[in-house]
């Protein structure tokens, strides 16, 4: 995938995001693998760091479990960034009408103290607790953008939104 189609779907993705609506698919520029994906997302991160009052605060795995990597055609877990635009603490009501098409899934969510230095991995249970602040029962409300079942949106356009 050329950059300039990185761009394209990341650009297609952000306004349907701004816009509230759904597609049915990215056609010649959905991700065709991991990297292609991670490309995508990285650039559409980019298009919500120039949101007002807007930062990414930090990161979420999809498909941890078997039984959902099974789903989705993978074989290890995945990530996507996390942005205060998108995120709320202690809301117990949220308007409808600010989602395409919202799910929510009960979540765990960990408090890290501090950026973990990826080049001492793979981290042990004994020195991983050192880097946790703290563990928080969260709610995820996931808003796709596609107009499928999650099954047959696929993981790189997961990754890619």
């Amino acid at each position: 995938m050329k950059k300039k189609q990185i761009l394209e779907a990341s650009k297609v993705l952000f306004n349907h995001k701004l816009n509230k609506t759904g597609l049915n698919s990215l056609n010649h520029l959905e991700a065709k693998n991991f990297d292609e994906a991670y490309c995508i997302q990285n650039e559409l991160k980019l298009h919500y760091l120039t949101l007002k009052n807007n930062i990414c605060i930090g990161k979420k795995i999809g498909c941890t479990s078997k039984a959902a990597q099974s789903q989705m055609n993978v074989t290890e877990p995945f990530y996507g960034n996390l942005f205060s635009k998108y995120s709320a603490q202690n809301i117990n009501k949220l308007n409808s009408k600010n989602f395409f098409e919202p799910y929510a899934e009960p979540e765990i969510s960990f408090r890290v103290r501090e950026d973990i230095d990826i080049s001492k991995a793979p981290y042990s249970i004994d020195n991983i607790k050192n880097l946790l602040d703290g563990i928080l029962c969260s709610v995820e409300i996931v808003d796709f953008r596609f107009q499928k079942k999650i099954s047959d949106i696929g993981a790189m356009n997961l990754i890619s939104t």
